[in-house]
């Protein structure tokens, strides 16, 4: 794999292209534009780099975030063992778990709360995961990062080119009304269209918007742009005027999908990996995944959490971010899997793909193919839930169970009811109050038993 370093610069827009690319929502970041990516030429120079922020990151949680001090001392770790990257494997791994069990602990010290916002994800105990993170440092990272690898290998200007984006976007029931089911964006040039409404009966008008805005991308989860183009095909519908790309993330990517999107649109996926906590990302570049290195610390490990460098090998990702100092994450157990990639100068961790994210659907009963992405906001905020699971044997039917602790008010079902029929439209659905959902051999719950075969 050869990847051009010089090809990948940053650009140089004179001041005014910079503000007017940026737009007024990023002028935050526009130092960290410039500056980030002063590029690290060589792996050796990439290794003093990580061991810097390492180290620096590895003090301040020990001397300002109450649950590292804790946990690392009862592991019998502390930094002044740090002495090289090779000894972070003497510090002990988090998960979800432990951030839900230990939340508040992970707040550093003397932190502005004030620039902190409390983000709920998806867990892999099958509840949603809370935690904090800083808007002007973890939010502008990724932002630059992003408008990097999109503009220097995708070709996509972000501000500039037209795009649509397909996503769970919740749609005033005002428009809903009117056969509206986009939304102006306040992220790109152009709207925001929400996937929970992408059916049969209303892809008229789906298509007849996207055909008279004519984007240069679109920006979808996998499963809804392949939601999108089965449609198309069906109704003999190929390609969009000036369309030149699928920007894809959230979700594996699968080679039938790569093929089923370049013959419906005729235009390439282009993907990336990361993660709401924002502590690694890596873009998709000549059919691999790089790890940008000034982004976060990524590591690939076995199920005994040592190192796997071997091209072609399976491996756990484990990730630390450098840029999360008032809720750090140290060797944070992503829960996914990836095979290892061969490095490249300034690229020590390349994957060649991610396989540890699958894509699941749920099927309405017109049949149609429902995403099951956004299942889990249905539970967000929400208290007294243990855990929850999705059940469908029938097309058009599921059944929520959802497992209970003493603190649970009944009234919480129809909550749940009224928010599961928002996302899931042309269903009958049903939630129950089990005592126990049973865990998988690897200790974990399943989101959705889905008893009808393809």
């Amino acid at each position: 794999m050869n990847v051009d370093n010089h090809a990948i610069q940053p650009p140089r827009p004179s001041k005014l292209k910079k503000i007017l690319w940026l737009g007024a929502s990023g002028l935050r970041f526009l130092t960290l534009w410039t500056a980030q990516y002063l590029t690290l030429k060589s792996n050796d120079s990439v290794k003093r780099y990580q061991y810097r922020r390492l180290k620096r990151l590895i003090k301040h949680a020990w001397d300002k975030v109450p649950f590292y001090r804790q946990y690392w001392s009862e592991a019998g770790f502390n930094p002044s063992m740090f002495k090289s990257l090779e000894d972070i494997s003497l510090i002990p791994v988090i998960d979800k778990n432990t951030i839900l069990a230990h939340r508040d602990e992970f707040l550093a010290q003397g932190v502005n709360m004030s620039r902190l916002e409390l983000i709920t994800t998806g867990g892999t105990t099958g509840m949603p995961m809370e935690f904090y993170i800083d808007n002007y440092r973890a939010r502008a990272k990724e932002q630059a990062h992003q408008m990097y690898a999109a503009y220097h290998v995708w070709g996509y200007r972000q501000y500039i080119d037209r795009c649509i984006s397909l996503r769970g976007a919740r749609i005033d029931d005002n428009l809903l009304s009117q056969g509206i089911f986009w939304q102006k964006s306040d992220r790109d040039r152009g709207y925001v269209m929400s996937s929970f409404h992408l059916l049969e009966e209303n892809y008229q008008a789906y298509i007849d918007k996207i055909r008279a805005y004519r984007p240069r991308f679109i920006r979808a989860y996998p499963s809804s742009i392949v939601a999108l183009c089965l449609l198309m095909k069906k109704h003999g519908d190929h390609g969009f005027e000036r369309l030149k790309g699928v920007l894809c993330s959230s979700e594996n990517i699968y080679d039938w999908q790569r093929a089923l999107v370049m013959d419906v649109l005729s235009v390439p996926i282009h993907s990336s990996y990361g993660h709401t906590e924002k502590a690694v990302w890596s873009f998709e570049h000549d059919g691999h995944l790089l790890f940008p290195p000034r982004y976060g610390y990524a590591e690939f490990v076995d199920d005994d959490l040592n190192p796997v460098n071997t091209p072609g090998s399976q491996a756990q990702i484990i990730a630390t971010g450098y840029d999360l100092d008032a809720f750090p994450f140290i060797r944070y157990k992503t829960d996914d899997i990836a095979i290892v990639g061969a490095s490249v100068e300034g690229y020590p961790q390349v994957a060649d793909r991610i396989v540890g994210r699958r894509q699941e659907f749920v099927i309405d009963r017109y049949g149609n193919k429902v995403p099951f992405t956004c299942s889990d906001e249905v539970f967000w905020g929400l208290r007294g839930i243990d855990a929850y699971q999705y059940v469908q044997s029938t097309p058009g039917v599921m059944d929520i169970n959802i497992q209970t602790s003493d603190d649970f008010d009944p009234a919480t079902i129809e909550t749940i009811k009224g928010s599961a029929r928002e996302i899931f439209l042309n269903f009958d659905i049903t939630v129950n109050q089990v005592p126990d959902i049973p865990k998988t051999k690897s200790g974990k719950f399943r989101y959705l038993i889905q008893n009808i075969s393809e």
